[in-house]
């Protein structure tokens, strides 16, 4: 045999390792210069404009000509291949299980690549209906805050529509109060207490014991004779000491409101550094900010593992600027790997990786620019190990947090297509 056809052997042989090339390419290269290959095409492009004397072969040969042309080069390469397997040659198992780990990560960095598509494409489309909930949130929160600055802690119970026609206070509380809520009440006789004298001119009011500043009524205010004059009246339950306003000195139930006022707006901003507990707390008060994938126990309290793992993507995850696909790459990457329980022991194990001894979440950053456009779970495994997140860690806390998280956004865009 001459050296240039051992040349054309070994270079045939190598597509097992590799099944990019075509075998009557590598045929053509190494008879450059004597024979051109033969063209076997019989394909009827009128009727169809693709051609079918080809064909890809992923799991072994590479691209080939049809086993029906008869082409005898790539059916001596197709029955050297599988005889050398069947007979046990050295070294062809080994290329087959390289060619078929090659293939199994072209497989699962295409399904990354696929779900990180499909939740860019979603989380587009819901980008405006997640802004108009935060802003409904943030309305709804602004109008607690204020109707407890307002009316304080113990809000009084207001009597109809009405008796506040009566009393000249229609207009200004109409815009406030809604019928459904107002109607039905039980009136409460010691907080506020509306009188209207039938036989005269003057209003009788009451001081309202929910933020008073003195303890002397203040003096009558006179308007003219054609409005009628506001003088104070004691409550009907005078002996009731709930109701006898204090000096700013000594109150200590309005001491105790800015307290607990304190610790509300302390809970209501809580810090992206604080541990899980100081955001447990927060969401027993701003149930409207629940983030994804945190389950609800029985009392209404988050379970603080979900909230853990959930707290741990908050500080690991890349940043939306300069690149927001960057941080959708990574989640979706995160998911692919821990919803599968698991996975993560075993990517430890095969890449030999060393966990940390020090648990420190650092923000993710890809080694160039070229990878950030396809995270693998091996880049993921290998951030969280670096990070000191244990096996344990990630069993415990985020591999059932990870299959919520995904269940909710499946739920999510369901509902959004349902629209």
């Amino acid at each position: 045999m001459s050296s240039r056809g051992t040349a054309a052997q070994r270079l045939r042989l190598r597509l097992t390792h590799t099944s990019s090339l075509a075998p009557c390419s590598l045929t053509t290269h190494s008879t450059m210069g004597r024979s051109p290959e033969p063209d076997l095409c019989e394909c009827d492009l009128d009727s169809d404009s693709k051609h079918h004397c080809w064909e890809v072969d992923l799991d072994v040969y590479g691209i080939i000509h049809n086993n029906d042309l008869g082409c005898t080069t790539c059916n001596s390469f197709s029955s050297h291949i599988h005889r050398s397997r069947a007979q046990g040659v050295p070294g062809i198992e080994h290329a087959y299980e390289k060619m078929h780990r090659r293939h199994d990560l072209m497989w699962r960095r295409g399904f990354i690549e696929g779900e990180r598509r499909v939740l860019e494409a979603k989380e587009k489309a819901l980008e405006k209906l997640d802004d108009v909930q935060i802003d409904l949130s943030r309305a709804e929160e602004e109008l607690r805050q204020l109707t407890q600055l307002v009316l304080g802690r113990t809000s009084p119970m207001f009597a109809t529509r009405e008796e506040f026609r009566k009393l000249g206070l229609g207009n200004r509380s109409s815009s406030l109060w809604n019928n459904t809520v107002v109607a039905g009440r039980e009136h409460s006789s010691g907080t506020l207490c509306h009188t209207a004298s039938e036989s005269s001119d003057v209003v009788e009011r009451t001081d309202v014991s929910t933020g008073a500043s003195s303890s002397v009524a203040s003096s009558p205010v006179s308007s003219g004779t054609s409005r009628g004059r506001l003088r104070p009246v004691p409550c009907r339950q005078p002996n009731n000491r709930g109701h006898v306003p204090r000096s700013s000195q000594g109150r200590p139930g309005e001491e105790r409101s800015r307290q607990s006022n304190g610790r509300r707006q302390e809970n209501s901003n809580p810090r992206k550094d604080d541990p899980p507990e100081v955001w447990l707390e927060f969401l027993r008060i701003h149930a409207g900010n629940w983030p994804v994938g945190v389950r609800k126990q029985s009392n209404g309290d988050a379970v603080l593992s979900d909230l853990i793992a959930s707290r741990m993507l908050a500080h690991m995850r890349p940043d939306l600027q300069p690149s927001p696909s960057l941080r959708q790459n990574y989640v979706a990457a995160v998911l692919s790997l821990f919803t599968v329980k698991g996975r993560y022991k075993d990517l430890v194990a095969h890449l030999g990786l060393q966990i940390s001894p020090i648990t420190t979440f650092r923000v993710f950053t890809p080694d160039s620019a070229e990878s950030a456009n396809i995270i693998s779970e091996e880049d993921v495994a290998r951030h969280y190990a670096s990070c000191g997140v244990t096996v344990k860690m990630a069993e415990e806390n985020v591999e059932n947090w990870a299959i919520q998280y995904k269940r909710a956004k499946e739920e999510e865009y369901a509902r959004y297509g349902a629209q």
